[in-house]
């Protein structure tokens, strides 16, 4: 029975090849790579049967048949570069059908091995050095026509490249090499040989066949990083464990040396990940995603900073995002129907790439998914079905037309993982200021239509009596003083709703505080120069300057100061109306302050004092404290209320940003 490794691997490397074929049989590439497969398999089952037996034969059989091994790398080859139908045409496959019958009949005569030789007293003749030379050198040359071809193509066919001289050849030379050291070397291992094989032609095997396109540097990278991580993490152990276990029993130092090995590899692992640089990209992606989150709060914007992050690290000049909306995914020119075969296709595989799909065996739906992808020249495309939405990310095809790799596409989904939750929370947020506007609207028009009725009653009333009672002067001076007074009731509201409705235009500057309240003071007094008023100030802040909008500023401390006025006209003594002003300076900015000698404004009062319609006043709208809320929000400034003290008045102050210093 044949227990050699040999053997394992010869089935492994046949069933990896026959899962190539049955992922598509129509791909040349495939196939070559079965056959190739096949031969690998068949050399194998040969240097086992050679080695169990110590046949002669079998090991002459087995050199005979690895001598066509780099003949079949070529082909797959000449498959990549220049297509499956030309294979024929090349000259140069008749230099391989002249060195390839030499070499593989060479080792069948006494000039390879002569017959007398034994295991335990080898001995070579000239043909040996020539067969190893040979293989040896058509391996060489494999390689340097592999690394000149290279750079004749670009995309996935350059990468497959690069991975046959990684593998193929790469393990080729290494096998040479060691049936070079034979002669001088006793007694090599018999799993070295099908070890090496089973290493490089498993990468092969995943770049050149599966869906999932590799490159050389990230294979290279991902062995070193492998590699430096057991090592380090096997002399630790071996390290701890001697003097670890001369202290404490064995289970115990078990346990530890495992929680330690455990710990520094998964430390040292995320160390390598820098110090090899293996996703340097996709760190400074995740961080302006995150950035992008932060600053963008509305669903369009977000989605062209997304946008953005994906072409800067994509390196291509296209990327977008489609949202779900209906039945449709839709951005600009690019539209996917939910029930179109295309996106069934990607609902079932999650991504894809033109490579993949050419790879893998062919359907309707794939094949729609494949005309998507070129009639909108999109080098990768990511269906993410998250919880709350379905999102659709597509990148173009770069202008380098190198493709996307797997190491790419597991990053691209993270990052895509990141939009999804980014842009469900800006979606939710729309759909509860959208609420909140209706609830809004709703209070606002409520409350429009109550206090837009209360003189159109009246009028309405007088309009009634006017036939019966035209003739009566008294009667007709009050219903033109009561219509005149009714009607500019309602402009007044109507003015105010649109100084609360329109949008404004914030234009910052350095604006020189006090003699803008100087301004806003003389045109108070101009207002209500016929009541008894005094008016006091005391602008004490220096320096003055506030970095903010004159004009809405202007707005608001008038308001304010007519506010003050109104709250005391009510009063039933002779005591004069006082309106105070003071400025100050603070560490961060500097301080406005508007004092009235009124009633003050009760807690029960302060819950609703910057919401519409909700005012003390009797004769008030309630929309004086709402404008200046909506304008101070827009200048970064802030406005409070100092608390209720029984008629001590209403204190309001106001914190206005100073400009920032120049560099």
């Amino acid at each position: 029975m044949i227990t050699l490794p040999s053997f394992y691997v010869a089935i492994a490397v046949a069933v990896v090849g026959g899962l190539a074929l049955w992922a598509n049989p129509r791909r040349r590439i495939n196939q070559l790579f079965f056959s190739a497969s096949l031969h690998a398999a068949i050399w194998l089952i040969c240097v086992s049967t050679a080695r169990l037996e110590e046949s002669l034969l079998w090991l002459r059989i087995s050199a005979s048949v690895g001598a066509a091994m780099p003949f079949h790398l070529w082909l797959l080859k000449e498959a990549i570069v220049r297509g499956p139908h030309s294979l024929l045409r090349q000259k140069a496959i008749v230099w391989w059908a002249l060195l390839v019958p030499f070499l593989a009949v060479l080792p069948l005569t006494e000039w390879f091995i002569p017959g007398s030789s034994t295991s335990a007293d080898p001995s070579y003749s000239w043909g040996y050095p020539t067969f190893v030379g040979g293989v040896a050198l058509m391996f060489l040359l494999l390689s340097r026509d592999t690394v000149v071809k290279a750079r004749t193509v670009s995309g996935v066919a350059k990468l497959e490249l690069q991975i046959i001289m990684l593998g193929g050849s790469a393990a080729g030379l290494i096998i040479m090499a060691l049936m070079g050291l034979r002669p001088l070397v006793d007694n090599i291992p018999a799993y070295v040989q099908p070890l090496v094989i089973l290493v490089l032609y498993s990468f092969t095997a995943i770049a050149i066949t599966t869906h999932r396109i590799f490159d050389a540097r990230h294979l290279l990278l991902l062995i070193t990083q492998r590699g430096l991580l057991v090592a380090v993490v096997s002399a630790l152990t071996l390290l701890v464990w001697q003097p670890l276990t001369s202290i404490v029993s064995v289970p115990v130092s078990l346990v530890v040396v495992v929680v330690l090995a455990l710990w520094v590899a998964a430390s040292l692992n995320q160390r390598l990940d820098r110090w090899l640089l293996r996703y340097p990209k996709a760190m400074q992606a995740r961080l302006a995603a995150f950035n992008a989150a932060h600053s963008e709060v509305r669903t369009d914007e977000l989605r062209q900073a997304f946008a953005k992050v994906l072409q800067g690290w994509g390196q291509t000049d296209r990327a977008f995002l489609l949202m779900e909306e209906d039945d449709q995914m839709e951005h600009d020119d690019v539209s996917l129907s939910k029930d179109s075969p295309a996106f069934r296709a990607l609902c079932e595989i999650h991504w894809a790439t033109p490579e993949r799909l050419s790879r893998e065996r062919d359907t309707q739906e794939r094949e729609a998914l494949k005309n998507f992808l070129r009639k909108h020249e999109l080098g990768v495309v990511v269906y993410d079905d998250g919880p709350t939405m379905k999102m659709v990310v597509a990148l173009g095809v770069r202008p380098s037309r190198s493709p996307f790799t797997f190491p790419e596409v597991i990053q691209l989904r993270e990052l895509v993982s990141i939009f999804d939750s980014s842009l469900s929370r800006t979606q939710l947020l729309a759909k509860a200021q959208r609420a909140e506007q209706l609830a809004t609207v709703g209070l606002l028009g409520a409350s429009v239509a109550h206090e837009i009725r209360n003189p159109l009653v009246s009028i309405k009333a007088f309009a009634q009596l006017l036939p019966r009672h035209y003739d009566d002067p008294t009667f007709r001076e009050r219903f033109s003083r009561l219509i005149g007074d009714e009607v500019a009731r309602i402009d007044r509201l109507t003015e105010q709703l649109l100084d609360l409705a329109a949008p404004r235009s914030v234009d910052k500057a350095n604006v020189m505080l006090n003699d803008l309240v100087r301004t806003c003071i003389d045109l108070v007094a101009a207002r209500v120069a016929s009541k008894n008023i005094q008016i006091s100030t005391d602008l004490a802040a220096q320096p003055d300057i506030v970095f903010s909008d004159a004009h809405g500023l202007k707005q608001v401390i008038l308001n304010l100061c007519f506010n003050a006025v109104q709250a005391q006209e009510s009063r039933n003594n002779d005591k004069p109306i006082r309106l105070e002003v003071s400025t100050k300076r603070l560490d961060d900015g500097i301080e406005l302050a508007v004092k009235d000698h009124g009633p003050g404004i009760p807690d029960a009062a302060r819950l609703h004092l910057f919401e519409p319609f909700h005012s003390t006043k009797s004769n008030g709208f309630g929309l004086g404290l709402t404008v200046c809320g909506e304008i101070l929000s827009e200048l970064d400034s802030s406005i409070t209320l100092d608390p209720y003290q029984e008629g001590e008045g209403a204190l309001f102050r106001i914190h206005l940003p100073c400009p920032p210093r120049s560099s």
